[in-house]
């Protein structure tokens, strides 16, 4: 693995796929390689532009590998996507190194940018190719890096080069895989390390696969059959609130989909432990369906009625459909359901920084609540995830 010229040692396409972790699929080309969130295959049969951007976003994507290195150099091309509202600018492309208690941030320079249309049509090309570069303090000691790439990023990794050998890093950590919508996405965060589920992922050291679809939690099957051939220890699902505020779907449908979900994600995972978290408080869907709307300026608002149509879907509904369809699995013992609220309630909607996403501070609220209400144990190899029960 790698090749050395002197003091230097570099590490392309091949080698970097081993280093890569968090990725779902890979688009492997002669002299990059693109990790993405759901598998290729899939997003050619969806035709859906704003899927294909989520999916193309590194959110909690990283490299993760063992060196005694000083100095890491990284050769990336990156495609930053922004609103078209807030075209040139938005949140730059953050590249976040870890090592031990060493963290160091990096923006990407010559990134492309690419704009978002108000109807989701998304514009944009790779950046012109960069080198990245780190410096950390010397020492004989084997040292594990990670490397997180950009949220709200596509990004085409080239060559990795380093003054010492680099080996992909050989853990043995609780593997984590979660799926939500753009509130576990963490697009809009400043950092790939203030997400609430890399929070969660680092302060647990659990080995993190973050299928946070900004704008696409469906409960779709192709995401279902993502989670079922993934390794997976525990299992956390975040749904309700797409299929409110994009007003994708009735009771009845959203009923039968999360059970059929359920279902797929059972086939690989028969009894992993399994997590279904209903919406967090949204205070303008709580009693109104949708769909949302975005307005130039980029507020939103609820577009629907506070007296849904027959079967449209409110939070309110969207929770306790949930928590039947968990409750109904009788035979499922290693199924539990948990109220999005008790990460972010009503009291923490100022938190909602355009009344929908949370901010940085409600991104670190959810995820110590979460640390707080999650309970996982491994004995014996059997891992298993227990709710602490709430302060009356």
């Amino acid at each position: 693995m790698g090749g050395s010229a002197g003091s230097r040692w570099t590490y392309e396409t091949s080698d970097l796929v081993g280093f890569l972790q968090g990725a779902i699929d890979l688009e492997v080309g002669p002299d990059s390689v693109a990790p993405l969130r759901v598998p290729a295959e899939r997003l050619r049969q969806m035709r859906d532009a704003t899927l294909d951007r989520v999916a193309r976003s590194t959110s909690a994507v990283r490299l993760e590998f063992n060196t005694t290195a000083s100095w890491i150099e990284l050769d990336v091309s990156v495609a930053r996507f922004v609103p078209e509202r807030l075209m040139p600018n938005g949140r730059p492309a953050v590249f976040a190194l870890v090592s031990d208690d060493v963290s160091i941030e990096l923006l990407s320079k010559r990134e492309a940018v690419a704009s978002i249309a108000f109807d989701g049509a998304v514009s944009h090309s790779a950046g012109a190719r960069e080198m990245l570069r780190w410096e950390f303090e010397r020492r004989p000691q084997t040292r594990t890096v990670e490397v997180w790439l950009p949220t709200a990023a596509a990004v085409h990794l080239h060559v990795l080069r380093s003054d010492k050998p680099v080996k992909p890093a050989d853990r043995k950590r609780l593997r984590w895989v979660h799926h939500g919508s753009s509130i576990s996405h963490g697009a809009d965060q400043r950092s790939p390390l203030a997400t609430w589920p890399a929070v969660v992922a680092r302060e647990r050291a659990w080995d993190l696969t973050n299928l946070g679809l900004g704008g696409h939690a469906h409960a779709d099957g192709f995401t279902a059959r993502a989670i079922r051939d993934q390794p997976a220890d525990i299992i956390t699902v975040k749904i309700g609130i797409n299929v409110v505020n994009g007003d994708t779907m009735r009771e009845r449908t959203f009923r039968s989909a999360l059970h059929s979900f359920l279902d797929t994600v059972r086939e690989g995972h028969p009894e992993t432990p399994l997590l279904v978290i209903g919406p967090i408080s949204c205070p303008m869907h709580e009693d109104t369906h949708g769909p949302t709307v975005q307005e130039s300026d980029g507020t939103l608002h609820a577009h629907g009625e506070n007296a849904p149509a027959a079967g449209k879907l409110t939070l309110i509904q969207a929770r306790e459909i949930a928590r039947e369809v968990v409750a109904d699995r009788l035979a499922d013992q290693n199924l539990q359901y948990m109220d999005g609220r008790r990460l972010l309630g009503e009291a923490d909607a100022h938190l909602l920084y355009d009344s929908l996403h949370p901010d940085e501070e409600g991104h670190a609220l959810i995820a110590d609540r979460f640390l707080q209400a999650v309970d996982v144990t491994t004995v014996d190899g059997r891992t298993k995830l227990e709710l602490v029960k709430e302060d009356p």
